[in-house]
């Protein structure tokens, strides 16, 4: 979270850590050797996007970063994971390149999202579907790390281990712990990606 300049605002659900965030968590070494921040890539894919037009800035900027580095690499390894080839017909070039150049209207109206392709759907589904709320697929994270993943986030997330690397400070991750712990602030994204790194270091830096 925190404060975004306005043109980057609609990717603040990317980032899990602000610059502030950042230097309570990181050591004074690994601070002075970080280049750059986490919105310097988003700013380069605004700039590069050829319009001056917010939606189509913002869609941009989704396909070269969530939907290439999430969404679309999430599914390929899952489902290849049992042998699945899946496809995306509506990631066609061609209905892409037709869809980035549809007014803004056409696209998103008063809050109402997909506009044209809710026009075309109309007489072919049911109101039921046509008009269901969007429903993501995310995972109860916050819920399994204070059940379930309790035990490997505190072993992963201990000051010992935090420690052993000496990448960060150990009370800035024992604060995130405690608070996601008690109720008082959803840390998961924080937690869980520091949980990975730890897993991470384990296999390859430390052995």
């Amino acid at each position: 979270g925190g404060a975004l300049p306005a043109d980057l605002q609609h990717t603040r659900w990317m980032i899990f850590m602000n610059e502030a965030d950042k230097n309570h968590l990181y050591q004074p070494e690994l601070r002075a050797n970080a280049n750059g921040h986490s919105t310097d890539l988003l700013r380069r894919h605004f700039e590069q996007a050829g319009t001056r037009e917010s939606l189509a800035q913002q869609q941009y900027v989704d396909i070269k970063t969530y939907l290439a580095d999430n969404i679309l690499t999430k599914v390929d390894r899952m489902s290849m994971a049992v042998s699945l080839e899946t496809r995306v017909p509506l990631l066609d070039h061609r209905i892409v390149e037709f869809a980035l150049n549809l007014p803004a209207h056409l696209k998103l109206n008063r809050g109402r999202t997909k506009v044209i392709l809710r026009r075309a759907m109309q007489d072919r589904l049911p109101d039921a579907v046509l008009n269901k709320p969007k429903q993501g697929f995310s995972i109860p994270l916050k819920h399994w790390l204070r059940g379930p993943l309790r035990p490997m986030m505190t072993d992963l997330l201990a000051p010992n281990s935090i420690n052993q690397g000496g990448f960060f400070n150990p009370r800035t991750v024992q604060q995130w712990v405690t608070e996601h712990l008690n109720e008082q602030v959803n840390h998961s994204h924080r937690l869980w990606s520091l949980m990975l790194f730890q897993l991470w270091q384990q296999k390859t830096l430390v052995s």
